[in-house]
């Protein structure tokens, strides 16, 4: 996305930015509740990151923009500039877990660099897709039957578990805490949850009665 402004002379300023399009995984459609991410940038060449004074713009339709990135003074010395997008916690709510958390702690980008004479090497593109999965709080609808659990090992909660059943799947939050829908296509007596971590390859299952499972906090445990 590039945007245009007339600046006092007779160059033209060129403004890159990045975007991002956020969608409620369960509807697919944009997040009916805030989610909180920030973005950093790395300083002292990379090894640390810090908070980039961008404030980003959003949309009702759920598309995140910061605007801005990648102002240089030489553009030439750095073609492109780093940046990352990372997610805030927040487990007391817990209505969103951005599915990247399957496998990424932090989305990480490129964005090309210009100066106020020198534009952007390439043009950004469409905004880039982040699918919300449904957190621990999430509020389903009454009358779809909904598992809650946990997911531990032997040091305690397991956060960003992905757990499944039938078509549906979500992340473990910090707590190890999930909420998983159960839209079934037919009456059945029981589900098989499966619980993966898939940076450390580990998983683990559970078959669940129904309906009486419901009731139950399902606890999954890696050995």
């Amino acid at each position: 996305m590039r945007h245009w402004r007339r600046s006092s002379g007779p160059a033209l300023r060129y403004v890159a930015s990045k975007a991002f399009r956020l969608v409620d995984d369960f509807t697919a459609s944009p997040p009916h509740h805030p989610v909180a991410f920030i973005l950093e940038e790395p300083r002292s060449s990379g090894r640390l990151w810090a908070a980039a004074e961008v404030t980003p713009a959003r949309s009702a339709g759920g598309i995140l923009a910061f605007a801005g990135l990648g102002l240089a003074t030489d553009p030439a010395a750095q073609p492109v500039r780093r940046y990352r997008l990372r997610f805030l916690d927040d487990p007391p709510r817990a209505i969103y877990r951005p599915a990247f958390r399957a496998t990424l702690e932090t989305l990480e980008f490129d964005v090309p660099t210009y100066s106020h004479t020198v534009p952007p090497a390439n043009e950004a593109g469409s905004p880039e897709l982040i699918a919300l999965l449904p957190g621990a709080s999430y509020p389903f609808p009454r009358h779809l039957p909904v598992l809650h659990g946990t997911v531990h090992d032997a040091t305690g909660p397991v956060a960003d578990v992905q757990v499944s059943a039938t078509n549906d799947h979500v992340l473990s939050d910090e707590r190890g805490a999930f909420a998983l829908p159960l839209r079934l296509t037919s009456p059945a007596a029981s589900v098989l949850v499966l619980a993966e971590h898939l940076p450390t390859s580990r998983s683990t299952s559970a078959t669940v009665p129904l309906p009486n499972g419901l009731g139950h906090v399902l606890e999954l445990k890696f050995a």
